[in-house]
C-alpha cells in the first residue's frame, strides 16, 4: 500500500483529521485534542497558518508533523522560520519509518524556500533528525534566577491587552530589531497572539520601567508550587536581560548558558544540578552556522 507524504497549509477542514490522529497518542484532556487550541496555534497565528506534513494511506492520516511559522531577525534582516511540533505516527503504522520520511519531506519543503527549521526533539525522534543533518546547538539547561529585592526601585506593571502593547513607546520596538543576536521579531500583534490569546496557559507579561524609561518586557507562567518559568525576556540590550530576570519570587530559566544574552543571564542566575537537558536544533540550510549568536531565540518560539 502506497504511503503519500505531502505538505499542506492548515485550514479549518484539517482539524478533524488532526484530532483523530492525535487521539492515538494524547490523553483526552490534552489541548492538542481541542479545536479551540488547534485553531489558535495552527490557523490564527499572525505569521500565517501552520504547514502540515502529512503521511496518508487510503485517505487515512497515519503520521504528521506541524510546522509553526515565526519570523526571526538576523543582523537587521528578516528570516522566515518554522518550529516543529507534534511529530506523530499512528501506532499501527510505526514500522514504516514514517518519522524519517516526514522529516525528509519537511526538509525538502523548507530548504527550497530558505525557511529555517527549529525544534526541541525528544529522545525517540532525535536520531531521525540527526540522520537528516539537522544543526544541533548546545542543549539548554535549567537555571534559577538569583533572588533580589523587587527590581531595586524599578516599576513593574502588568500588560493585559493588545492596546497596552501598542501604547508602549514606538522606539522600543525599533530598538529590538537592532539586537545583534538572532531573535524573534517582536510586534504588538505577535506578542498578543502568542501570550495573551493562547488557550489553556496563563502567561503574565510585565513591563519593567525605570522612571519614564521602558527597560523591557518579561513573560512568565506558573511552573510548580510557588515557582514561575521565564518564557521570554524582551529587551533592546542584552545586559537588560539580567535586570528582567532579577526577581524576588523563585523563577526558572531554560537556557544554554552561551552567547551574549546568556552571559548576562549567567550573572543573574544559578545553573541547577539537574541532569536533564533540552536538545535544540536550528537548521539554516547553510553549510556552516557561522558566528551567529542564536541564544536570543527564547522559549517564546517553542513553549506551546
Amino acid at each position: 500500500m502506497e504511503t503519500r507524504i505531502s505538505a499542506l497549509s492548515c485550514d479549518i477542514s484539517h482539524l478533524h483529521w488532526l484530532i483523530k490522529l492525535g487521539r492515538t497518542y494524547y490523553p483526552e484532556d490534552n489541548p492538542a485534542l481541542s479545536e479551540h487550541f488547534l485553531k489558535w496555534l495552527y490557523i490564527d497565528n499572525n505569521e500565517g497558518p501552520a504547514t502540515l506534513i502529512v503521511a496518508e494511506e487510503d485517505d487515512l492520516w497515519i503520521g504528521m508533523m506541524v510546522l509553526i511559522p515565526v519570523t526571526l531577525e538576523r543582523k537587521g534582516e528578516l528570516q522566515k522560520a518554522c518550529f516543529a511540533v507534534n511529530l506523530l505516527a499512528h501506532p499501527e503504522h510505526r514500522t514504516k519509518n514514517l518519522f524519517v520520511k516526514i522529516i525528509k519531506c519537511a526538509r525538502e519543503h523548507l530548504s527550497s524556500q530558505n525557511i529555517w527549521l527549529l525544534a526541541h526533539p525528544n529522545a525517540n525522534s532525535a536520531p531521525g533528525w540527526k540522520r537528516q543533518k539537522m544543526m544541533f546547538r548546545d542543549p539548554l539547561h535549567l537555571h534559577l534566577a538569583k533572588f533580589k529585592l523587587p527590581f531595586s526601585g524599578k516599576q513593574v506593571r502588568r500588560i493585559n491587552t493588545l492596546a497596552d502593547l501598542k501604547a508602549l513607546p514606538e522606539d522600543f520596538w525599533h530598538k529590538l530589531s537592532k539586537n545583534p543576536d538572532v531573535h524573534l521579531k517582536y510586534t504588538p500583534e505577535f506578542i498578543a497572539w502568542r501570550f495573551l490569546d493562547v488557550p489553556y496557559k496563563n502567561y503574565v507579561i510585565s513591563a519593567v520601567e525605570s522612571g519614564n524609561e521602558l527597560l523591557g518586557l518579561r513573560v512568565t507562567r506558573h511552573f510548580k508550587w510557588s515557582v514561575d518559568l521565564m518564557v521570554d525576556f524582551i529587551a533592546p540590550n542584552a545586559h537588560l536581560c539580567a535586570v528582567l530576570a532579577s526577581v524576588y519570587k523563585p523563577t526558572l530559566l531554560i537556557h544554554s548558558g552561551l552567547g551574549g544574552v546568556a552571559n548576562q543571564i549567567n550573572a543573574g542566575a544559578w545553573k541547577l544540578p539537574y541532569k536533564r537537558v533540552f536538545p535544540l536544533f536550528i537548521t539554516t540550510w547553510e553549510p556552516q552556522m557561522g558566528d551567529d549568536d542564536m541564544n536570543g531565540i527564547t522559549l517564546g518560539a517553542s513553549d506551546f
